[in-house]
């Protein structure tokens, strides 16, 4: 990693202020998509913003800590900030992030994962 992309990485992670959840709450409203809701329903109920993950937990911006037993469902089964997927990401990163397989290229995780 660059010096550059290093600076860059570090500001993403740690650089963002404080939100205001309030100027969140209209952005949400007027330009967020929510999946299986009526176009209007968030702006009468706005839907709770979640600020953290660990394990089967998620946390909202009034600090309640619930098991999350919907978002999960597609995308994270074995939990939020799971060590040892973590550790397989930033070494896959390591190596080559992404490539498409579109015009005739393939890549050696592809044919792995593909295999299985």
């Amino acid at each position: 990693m660059t010096t550059e992309s290093a600076a860059l990485a570090d500001t993403l992670i740690t650089g963002w202020p404080e939100p205001d959840l309030d100027h969140l709450r209209a952005r949400n409203a007027r330009s967020v998509w929510h999946p299986m809701a009526h176009p209007g329903a968030h702006q009468a109920n706005p839907p709770r913003i979640i600020t953290a993950a660990d394990g089967v937990y998620i946390q909202d911006d009034e600090g309640h800590r619930v098991i999350d037993a919907v978002g999960g469902i597609w995308n994270v089964n074995l939990g939020y900030s799971c060590t040892p997927i973590k550790q397989a990401i930033a070494r896959q990163l390591d190596v080559l992030p992404f490539y498409s397989a579109f015009k005739g290229t393939t890549s050696t995780r592809l044919i792995e994962l593909a295999d299985r």
